[in-house]
């Protein structure tokens, strides 16, 4: 049995990331995204799909979550892909457990 798309409301997502910071809308950010610091200038940041009030319709992209060295404003970790389905919160603490400690071994081989 397939996973049916579930629409998130901007209350929801913004109750998920709660402990998190908000980004700043721009020119590249045109959804509700958060960030979460880690260390050494590294963040882990999440791009919820939730624009003005809900999120897109379903097909029309996936919540994503990846780290981003801001010092050098370059990728970190790679995306991983959430789909808004209905155990959404469940699958996407999994990704974000997945890039946090792939963003820690990559800190600690580095030496940061």
């Amino acid at each position: 049995m397939s996973a049916t798309y579930t629409a998130i409301s901007e209350q929801e997502i913004r109750s998920f990331f709660h402990k998190w910071n908000e980004t700043p809308r721009s020119r590249f950010v045109k959804e509700l995204a958060f960030d979460f610091p880690v260390r050494d200038g590294v963040i882990i940041r999440c791009f919820t799909s939730v624009k003005d009030g809900t999120s897109r319709k379903v097909g029309k992209d996936a919540i994503r979550v990846f780290a981003v060295d801001t010092k050098s404003d370059r990728g970190f970790i790679k995306a991983k892909r959430v789909n808004r389905t209905t155990n959404w919160q469940d699958n996407l603490k999994k990704a974000y457990a997945y890039i946090f400690s792939e963003t820690k071994n990559r800190l600690s081989r580095e030496g940061r």
